[in-house]
């Protein structure tokens, strides 16, 4: 059985590689494999259109056989909650983590398998994901997405912008020239 370090080095290298999203970025905390920092980029025709989502990930030494932890940092030091499944104090629900109902983690699950679940969670509707309000009004569906436009161009875009992820030169420089080109085209939508 292929060693927990190598099969993370070889996911890692599947993310930020050819076959890799462009929608997805995640590297390492300096030399810590261990600790990775990843961006999960809104998806297009959703309140998270662009947002660039921060989130940290651990990894324990009994991967691929345990999920990472993982931690959403895109919430204004605990004050935000972008979407139900998550939490202003970082908390990620998500069936493949253990912590909301549905498929759980297998040792074929991966970092990858994490960062498009998460990202799948972004849908245009995100309100429609709390439990008990699958059937809430329209309007009140469109304002908490009016509410999470906003958030997310705010602190998932602008806060991007201004401090810049924390890692590599050449990735940051991709990830926001994707993100100002996002901001333009939405500010011009608007006018």
């Amino acid at each position: 059985m292929e060693s927990g370090l190598r099969r993370l080095q070889r996911d890692l290298k599947t993310i930020q590689g050819e076959g890799g999203s462009p929608t997805v970025h995640v590297s390492p905390r300096g030399d810590d494999l261990s600790c990775l920092d990843a961006l999960v980029i809104g998806p297009p025709d959703t309140p998270y259109d662009g947002a660039l989502l921060h989130f940290q990930l651990r990894v324990s030494g009994s991967y691929p056989l345990n999920p990472p932890e993982v931690r959403f940092l895109t919430t204004e030091a605990g004050k935000l909650r972008l979407h139900p499944q998550l939490y202003a104090d970082g908390k990620v629900c998500l069936s493949i983590l253990g912590t909301w109902h549905g498929p759980r983690w297998t040792a074929s699950s991966s970092i990858r398998t994490v960062l498009l679940s998460i990202q799948s969670l972004l849908c245009e509707d995100p309100l429609r994901c709390e439990p008990g309000m699958e059937t809430a009004p329209d309007d009140k569906v469109e304002l908490a997405n009016v509410f999470v436009v906003h958030e997310s161009v705010r602190v998932g875009i602008l806060s991007m912008l201004e401090s810049g992820p924390s890692w590599g030169e050449e990735e940051s420089a991709q990830v926001l020239t994707s993100a100002a080109w996002v901001v333009s085209t939405r500010v011009i939508g608007w006018l």
